[in-house]
């Protein structure tokens, strides 16, 4: 079954983009990322209900000689940016050259892609230092708060050796540099590749005829290269849940962040599932979707956790006071009224 969403099938309003409020991440740039921090693109609180928005750009057309000559059945790329309730962007990632999906369309991409009901997956990224408890218990995970985003590195197809006319070997190629890393070279460097870490868009191709061959094409991908402070510490990935309880994973398009998060370890065995917890502050959180096996709805969303709770904005006014000063503004705002009053009525 085809699961990707054919632009013909749908119709989607091409948004005003929005730039997200970055600072400092950009794909291949250094993240803010520090412990307390707000982050890139402000981050989020303990508290707060993040939001997977969808954007949508097109890759460029290209063909393929296996022989005979394919070409793919789609080109709508799909990527995920965190934002808040009400609207902000709070994503490590920029918008620019991205067009806005609103909720319905979202909604209704899923629907045309087959996708229906989608589940999101949301995903917390630390760096664990030591995890005591019982098997009665959730598992406490003691998290060294100084896991940082190094760099969001992304790939398009129409960057691609042999765009847009693939021979079959730059074609496999590109393809299976998504499954070993080499993709995301040189920017990881010499670090392990962590398969999990990374999310890819595909489409499949068809032939002269428009019939389906069966083989996929990756459109493109992005790889989140978190490193730890501690030497030998890798950086983990956990799948986030609702509740303390195993499989109640968290697959909404909106999650609650509390001061601690509940999760599941991606590659855990087939056995009865471990489940542990860990403070949010200091911690990220990514949103993807899985489509198959190596593919997945969207590229990753990333935001960051940031300690204490979101700070009102800065009025100059100290909130102790804020009872007397509203009370003074009412009373000149009366005293100017009664003014003008009596000016109107010396001026007849």
């Amino acid at each position: 079954m085809h699961n990707f969403v054919s632009r013909k099938s749908r119709f989607v309003v091409a948004g005003a983009v929005v730039a997200a409020l970055v600072t400092g991440s950009v794909s291949g740039a250094s993240a803010a990322s520090s412990s307390g921090s707000n982050g890139s693109g402000g981050g989020a609180f303990s508290g707060d209900t993040i939001v997977a928005t969808a954007w949508e750009n097109v890759a460029g057309d290209f063909s393929v000689e296996l022989p005979p000559m394919f070409h793919p059945e789609d080109l709508d790329v799909y990527h995920y940016r965190v934002g808040v309730e009400g609207g902000a962007i709070i994503d490590f990632q920029p918008t620019e050259g991205l067009d806005s999906l609103t909720e319905a369309e979202q909604s209704q991409w899923y629907v045309d892609a087959g996708l229906a009901p989608y589940e999101f997956e949301w995903l917390v990224f630390y760096c664990p230092e030591i995890a005591p408890g019982s098997a009665e218990e959730p598992t406490a995970v003691l998290s060294d708060p100084s896991i940082t985003l190094d760099e969001i590195v992304s790939r398009s197809v129409g960057d691609a050796t042999g765009f847009p006319t693939f021979d079959g070997n730059t074609f496999f190629t590109w393809h299976e540099g998504f499954n070993d890393g080499s993709a995301f070279e040189p920017e990881i460097g010499q670090k392990d590749f962590l398969a999990e870490f990374s999310s890819n868009v595909q489409t499949e191709l068809l032939n002269e005829n428009d019939q389906p061959y069966g083989q996929y094409a990756v459109l493109a991908g992005s790889y989140l290269d978190f490193s730890c402070p501690t030497s030998g510490n890798q950086p983990s990935i956990g799948r986030i849940l609702n509740s303390s309880q195993p499989d109640d994973f968290a697959v909404n398009r909106s999650l609650t962040i509390g001061d601690t998060i509940f999760f599941q370890g991606t590659l855990a065995p087939l056995s009865i599932p471990t489940v542990y917890s860990i403070p949010s502050a200091g911690t990220y959180i990514g949103v993807t979707g899985r489509v198959q096996f190596d593919s997945n709805a969207a590229l990753w969303g990333v935001t960051h956790v940031n300690d204490g709770v979101r700070a009102l904005p800065d009025t100059g006014i100290d909130e102790s006071n804020g009872w007397t000063v509203a009370v003074a503004s009412g009373l000149f705002v009366l005293a100017g009224i009664a003014l003008l009053t009596s000016r109107r009525k010396r001026a007849r």
